[in-house]
């Protein structure tokens, strides 16, 4: 007990100093500052519409420890011109670790989905930064780094150290994921973009993330000491396998910017392709995603929306056609049933009110008369289905109250 408490004894004394004092008294006011900014600042970043937004979100978690880091370190280089700041610099990393690890964690919950184990990275993430921080300052961080710079191994003819991969993981892991969360920044701005069209939203995001990420393997690769001359091996390796063994994937990718940018299939477009009808739900790079009535949803390469002949029914109108045939007996008032059913058709909230609704004569046959009813539909990705059967028991009641019959061919 009496050597525990003789440790403490020197540290106790040095902050019963002016000096020290000055500096406590700095650090207090440099965190009450720091709040109380934060504080008049949370409002201006939490609002509906906030007229400086930091990614998906505001940056509420980060203002505080970022505003008492720039208070304590601008106290720091005012007072080392007069003495000692162990305590300021004490202070400075201690808030620059919370900042990192704030600032990190905040960049990986906009880059990948809630889940189990990005809870278990961000603990990883803050011990990591905390125990770094613990090496520092009780000085064990140097012999450390000197025991990891002595373990090497040889790679070809080049020797490298156990610190070089770590540092280099370190800066990889780092560059890469702030260029997924600038791209996931730059995609939501784009998204939001009402007055530019969806694909070219579309095709802007993708190009911007994929161009991102090639920038953040030009600026890694020097810092763990790799040439960048070596990516035109790599290229020439990597073209040669493009050619043999990955066509339809390149094909795929290179279709997919060719629909975005032609604009020959948009979100929300109802297609038909194989003889089945569905609504575009979403475009990526490789593939598109259609969903149908029953529930399914098909992930379809795009080169099949290259190679093979695909139907748009929303090409260039969001309208469809809707052909439902009806069949009466000759006894029955033609003018009358030919009006009765296209009224039971613009009765209905989904149909369109133009072009209206309208009832054909399709053919005579032996047992009666058969028609075709046709009407439009403004929203045919909500399915078309319903509308039918809704417009069908319509026409039934309708036909009873006028005492129209309706023949089915017995054949």
């Amino acid at each position: 007990m009496n050597e525990f408490i003789e440790y403490f004894q020197p540290i106790v004394a040095a902050l019963k100093t002016q000096r020290a004092q000055w500096q406590l008294g700095v650090i207090a006011l440099g965190l009450a500052a720091a709040w109380l900014m934060a504080k008049l600042i949370k409002p201006r970043l939490s609002s509906p519409t906030p007229s400086w937004k930091f990614g998906a979100g505001s940056a509420v978690r980060l203002l505080f420890p970022l505003l008492a880091l720039l208070f304590v370190w601008s106290a720091k280089v005012f007072m080392s011109k007069s003495g000692s700041t162990d305590i300021l610099k004490f202070a400075v990393a201690l808030l620059l670790s919370f900042a990192l690890i704030r600032f990190s964690i905040y960049v990986i919950r906009h880059v990948f989905p809630p889940s189990a184990l990005l809870k278990s990275w961000e603990r990883i993430i803050a011990y990591t930064v905390w125990v770094g921080v613990a090496l520092y300052m009780t000085g064990l961080s140097e012999p450390i780094i000197d025991f990891l710079s002595e373990l090497s191994f040889k790679v070809g003819k080049q020797e490298v150290s156990v610190l070089q991969v770590f540092l280099g993981l370190v800066s990889i892991v780092a560059t890469l994921l702030i260029a997924l969360w600038l791209a996931r920044l730059t995609e939501n701005r784009l998204m939001q973009a009402k007055h530019m069209d969806l694909n070219l939203r579309v095709v802007l995001g993708k190009f911007a993330r994929a161009m991102l990420l090639v920038l953040a393997v030009l600026i890694v690769l020097p810092l763990v000491g790799i040439d960048i001359t070596l990516l035109s091996v790599f290229g020439g390796a990597l073209g040669v396998g493009l050619g043999i063994g990955l066509q339809k994937i390149a094909s795929n990718y290179i279709s997919g910017f060719i629909i975005l940018i032609d604009r020959s299939i948009r979100i929300g477009d109802l297609i038909t392709l194989d003889n089945r009808t569905g609504t575009v739900t979403q475009m990526r790079v490789r593939y598109t995603v259609v969903s149908y009535a029953d529930g399914t949803d098909a992930l379809i390469p795009n080169e099949n929306f290259v190679t093979s002949t695909v139907i748009n029914h929303s090409f260039f109108s969001p309208k469809v056609l809707v052909r439902m045939p009806i069949s009466i007996t000759y006894a029955d008032k033609l003018e009358q049933a030919l009006q009765v059913a296209a009224d039971c058709a613009q009765k209905h909230n989904r149909v369109a009110s133009e072009p209206k609704a309208e009832t054909f004569i399709k053919q005579f046959t032996k047992e009666g008369i058969e028609l075709e009813l046709t009407f439009w539909v403004a929203d045919p990705q909500n399915g078309l289905q319903t509308v039918r059967s809704a417009i069908y028991k319509n026409i039934w009641d309708s036909f009873r109250q006028h005492e129209i019959e309706i023949f089915h061919d017995k054949k």
